[in-house]
């Protein structure tokens, strides 16, 4: 899977209301046996915010857009 970029810097699927990136879509994923886990397979349209609750549209923020985290490990 290619990272996708926005202006050439890493970009992030956000809310297209708020701009919150805690977005959840609707996915297949495949077991992997090789690597013990779940590997995403298809993503389709559909697009919920959790943070609005409600359905939105994703569209893509660049990494610079993005605000700064704190706390430990971040």
């Amino acid at each position: 899977m290619r990272a996708a970029t926005v202006s050439g810097h890493p970009a992030c699927p956000c809310c297209a209301a708020c701009g919150s990136e805690n977005i959840l879509v609707d996915a297949w994923a495949r077991w992997d046996p090789d690597g013990a886990g779940w590997a995403l397979e298809t993503v389709f349209e559909h697009s919920y915010c959790a943070d609005c609750d409600r359905p939105t549209t994703v569209r893509l923020k660049a990494g610079e857009d993005r605000p700064k985290r704190e706390g430990p490990g971040r």
